[in-house]
C-alpha cells in the first residue's frame, strides 16, 4: 500500500510542499515580508524574535500546519489562533501543557490553575514539544513543536 503524503500551501509564496519540505522551505521563504515606512520615508524591515511552530493533530499527523508566532505573543493569542483556525464551535475550555505545567483558558485560582496570559518567550524554546486540548468532553488534542527560534524580518 502506498503511503499518502499530505501537502500544504505556503501562505507567503503560494508554493505547495509536503509537511517535511515545508519546514525547510519556510526557513528561506522571504517573499511575504512586510515593509513599513520610517518617519524619514525610507522603507525598512522590522526585526522581531519569532518561533516557527509545527502544529498537528495528536495521533492524526496528516492534519498539520506551520506557523510563525511572535515571541512576545501570549499563550492566549496562540489559543485564539487555534480556535479561529481549527477548533472553535461553542466557546469550550482549553489548555496548554508545557513541560508538565498546565495553562487554562478559564483558570480556577482556588485550584491553583495558571492562566494563558504567559508570554511565549517565557515558556518556549527550540526542539520542545507541547500540547493543546480543546473541549474537555469530546477533546480535540493537538501537538505543537518548536522547530526554530529566529530573528525574522516582519
Amino acid at each position: 500500500m502506498t503511503k499518502q503524503v499530505s501537502q500544504g500551501t505556503c501562505n507567503i509564496c503560494n508554493g505547495t510542499f509536503s509537511k517535511s519540505m515545508m519546514t525547510k522551505h519556510l526557513a528561506s521563504c522571504k517573499k511575504g515580508r512586510t515593509i513599513f515606512e520610517t518617519s524619514a520615508g525610507k522603507q525598512q524591515f522590522k526585526k522581531a524574535k519569532t518561533f516557527h511552530l509545527v502544529i498537528e493533530g495528536r495521533n492524526l499527523p496528516e492534519y498539520w500546519m506551520h506557523i510563525e508566532a511572535s515571541a512576545d505573543a501570549e499563550l492566549a493569542d496562540l489559543d485564539g489562533f487555534l480556535r479561529d483556525t481549527w477548533l472553535e464551535c461553542c466557546g469550550h475550555l482549553s489548555s496548554f501543557t508545557i513541560e508538565g505545567k498546565t495553562y487554562m483558558s478559564d483558570p480556577d485560582e482556588e485550584m491553583g490553575d495558571e492562566g494563558m496570559e504567559v508570554v511565549l518567550d517565557d515558556v518556549l524554546r527550540p526542539k520542545m514539544k507541547f500540547f493543546h486540548e480543546y473541549d474537555f468532553g469530546t477533546t480535540t488534542e493537538i501537538v505543537l513543536r518548536v522547530v526554530a527560534e529566529r530573528e525574522s524580518e516582519i
